[in-house]
């Protein structure tokens, strides 16, 4: 009896934890006592509801990525007319940058980017460098 009970709530527990991990589960049997039934049901409905939602997220991140190319090309045109050397190699930096976040970006969105592990990151360094970036464009 103990066992038919508690099978259901370890398979819970484990979709519970595969779904955290981003992983895609298939929806969990609706059966045992009614608690455990209400329970799964309830499980498979948020499963369902949080699968739309980054749908939608992703799709959103999509449109906003493909959008983002024209004003980038635009500013890369201007740019290149800039007579200041230093200012315009900046300025060309931080659009390849921002290119570069706007094609992983789609990427993200046609399921191609590979997950990236985590890393550490020189807090300081990136500091100094929006420091100096902000200090170059007249913030003090």
């Amino acid at each position: 009896m103990a066992r038919w009970i508690a099978r259901p709530l370890k398979d819970i527990a484990q979709a519970a934890e595969r779904v955290g991990l981003g992983e895609e589960v298939a929806p969990i049997p609706e059966c045992g006592p009614v608690d455990i039934r209400c329970t799964a049901a309830a499980f498979n409905r948020m499963q369902t509801r949080l699968r739309l939602f980054v749908e939608d997220r992703t799709r959103m991140l999509a449109a906003i990525g493909h959008d983002l190319r024209t004003p980038i090309t635009s500013l890369r045109l201007r740019a290149e007319f800039v007579t200041d050397e230093e200012t315009r190699q900046k300025l060309l930096a931080t659009l390849d940058e921002m290119q570069t976040m706007t094609e992983a970006t789609l990427a993200f969105a046609r399921d191609d980017a590979a997950r990236e592990t985590t890393r550490s990151v020189d807090l300081a360094a990136l500091l100094e460098s929006l420091c100096s970036d902000l200090s170059d464009l007249g913030w003090t």
